[in-house]
């Protein structure tokens, strides 16, 4: 996923598609932040206006040698009246703004964690996605609204550059155009610095990750002892502050470029100004312009110099914001390929799968990693999946879980007969129990954990979970525990950490409470000793008793029991059969189980 050089359609584009995404978070706090901030634009001419009317009174006052104010009420209760409105309104305009970040910040971080588990598989293997993932994350809530707030800010004062420009023009309507002109090639300026400043922020992004990957393995848990055993934090910190030195200098020449931009635009107005001041108190002198109008047009003057720097600042952050933004809607844009709820949805699965002639490459790889495997698993048939590393039986197992498709010209994987694409992803996955080479730690309470394996059906059932632990082995984990059932795992919010293997082992019972025909585990007993390996296995039997179950393992010694072995290299099946068939084979089974049993058993 390339990101685009933007324009100006691009601009009206994504402003568009913010507007309309906050009109349907709040259109009470999206309609009173606009209200507020057009009503508040017209502030500074009507006040200039009273200024330059009360000194004209005043002046008359002063000529008629009068003590008498009361000419001066009326404008001067228009003038405290501007400022307490002004109050309230930058009052509500900062609630509203509070507000409106707040459920922004919601919808768009929810938003983007859902979308983020739609996506394919395949398309967090492409390392410039990661770039777009991290990008689209940065941009969310807060800074989201940045961009609704600077195009609300451009309104208004625009607003306020044209009331103040109708006055100074009744007033001066030579130097006056002038001093509206140079916002023009300001604007242009900015619109240039603030795509160089995108195009900046793509070229950084895989370096800031890489820097903050670095950050984050000198602060993570489980990497530290190996950072200070193996003396790795001067050369880790070394690359850090090497990658964020590149990033300053990367950032260097916006700065400098910004910077003299901004001189030369605050000089040129400074003169046009200079120029326009002049004429005014000349004319003042000489009787043709009233103090009045003098004060009023120089008032005004100031503002409208102060808006002019708004404009092209704001203008300046919603170009900037505007291509920003752009790399959310890149990732929202990115649609998965394998449709959830598209598809068929025929009932309970039998358990049959089959493959045939399927062939598989990863996104930007071009040798493939499964090559024509052909496989037939009956309903209620165990299978192991073996092989030395590489060999693609994590790979088999992820296209049989429908979490990647087969090549389109790479064959078929079928669920009692029918293709897996002709079915509904959801309806898919509903038959599907998995657990992973990494067993996912949620960090709730154990009963939550292991509810988490079909919490429609669990949710709050105390006791078919503890049903559910009972027959998986992990019950004996779980009492152990502080508050048993009740107790938060993990570290982040909770005091009760659980070993790797007590993770894993939990894992395998999640996965059993979802009570799927089709059970897939990857490496389930890695992290496991001898004594909990063979616990998990004796539960596993009991409870995949008419499960269809994939299990890919490196132990020997637990896929031994399995109906049948499907032994992998290369990304190609090249022998299968039992274990006392594989052993008289003496093939790469024999030979590997031999090694295994010798490393072992000495």
């Amino acid at each position: 996923m390339k990101p685009k050089d933007l324009n100006w359609r691009d601009l009206a584009t994504n402003g568009r598609r913010a507007l309309g995404m906050c009109w349907e978070t709040s259109r009470w706090y999206l309609s009173a932040l606009i209200g507020t901030s057009l009503a508040a634009s017209t502030f500074p001419a009507a006040l200039a206006g009273l200024a330059g009317y009360l000194v004209t009174q005043v002046e008359t006052l002063v000529v008629a040698k009068s003590d008498d104010l009361t000419s001066l009420v009326p404008a001067l209760g228009a003038f405290a009246g501007i400022m307490l409105l002004s109050g309230i309104m930058q009052a509500l305009r900062a609630y509203c703004d509070s507000m409106l970040s707040a459920h922004m910040d919601l919808r768009i971080t929810k938003q983007l964690a859902a979308h983020s588990t739609e996506l394919d598989l395949a398309f967090f293997q492409l390392p410039e996605n990661h770039n777009v993932i991290m990008r689209g994350a940065q941009y969310a809530g807060r800074d989201f609204l940045k961009f609704v707030l600077s195009m609300i800010s451009i309104g208004a004062e625009v607003f306020q550059f044209v009331t103040l420009f109708g006055v100074m023009m009744w007033i001066q309507p030579i130097f006056t155009p002038i001093l509206a002109l140079l916002v023009l090639p300001m604007l242009a300026f900015r619109w240039g610095l603030s795509k160089m400043q995108y195009k900046i922020n793509i070229a950084q992004t895989s370096k800031a990750r890489l820097k903050t990957y670095y950050s984050v393995e000198l602060t993570r848990k489980e990497a530290i002892p190996v950072v200070k055993i193996f003396e790795l934090a001067p050369i880790l910190l070394e690359r850090f502050e090497a990658l964020g030195r590149d990033l300053i200098d990367l950032d260097q020449r916006l700065y400098r470029r910004s910077a003299i931009g901004q001189a030369v635009g605050t000089a040129a107005f400074a003169l046009a100004f200079l120029a326009a001041a002049a004429w005014a108190v000349q004319e003042t002198l000489v009787g043709a312009l009233a103090l009045g109008s003098l004060v009023t047009y120089l008032t005004c003057a100031q503002r409208f110099r102060t808006c002019t720097a708004k404009v092209t600042k704001f203008a300046a952050e919603m170009f900037k914001n505007s291509l920003f933004v752009q790399n959310l809607y890149d990732l929202f844009d990115a649609t998965p390929e394998i449709q959830t709820e598209a598809g068929l949805s025929p009932g309970p699965a039998k358990g049959r799968i089959e493959l045939r002639d399927v062939s598989f490459h990863y996104p930007g790889i071009d040798d493939a990693t499964i090559r024509g495997v052909d496989l037939d698993i009956r309903p209620g048939e165990t299978i192991a999946l073996v092989g030395p590393n590489g060999a693609g039986k994590t790979t088999l197992a992820h296209l049989i879980a429908r979490l990647y498709d087969a090549d389109s010209d790479g064959g078929r994987v079928l669920l009692d007969g029918t293709d897996v694409r002709d079915l509904s992803a959801r309806y898919y996955y509903d038959q599907i129990a998995y657990v992973g080479q990494i067993p996912v730690r949620f960090e709730t309470t154990a009963e939550e954990s292991l509810a988490f394996g079909d919490f429609k059906r669990l949710k709050g059932d105390r006791k078919k979970i503890e049903e559910i632990a009972k027959k998986a082995g992990v019950d004996s984990i779980i009492e152990k525990l502080p508050s048993g059932y009740d107790t938060i795992l993990g570290r982040r919010f909770g005091e009760q950490d659980l070993s790797g293997g007590e993770w894993q082992r939990l894992a395998v019972a999640r996965a059993l409470a979802k009570d799927a025909p089709i059970l897939i585990l990857d490496e389930p007993t890695a992290n496991l000793d001898a004594r909990s390996e063979f616990e998990l296995f004796t539960a596993l039997r009991e409870m995949t008793r008419d499960k269809t179950a994939i299990i890919v393992s490196h132990r020997f010694a637990t896929v031994r029991s399995a109906d049948r072995i499907v032994v992998m290299d290369e990304g190609e099946i090249i022998e299968i059969g039992s274990h006392d068939e594989l052993m008289e084979l003496d093939g790469m089974y024999s030979s590997l189980y031999k090694i295994q049993h010798r490393a072992l058993n000495g």
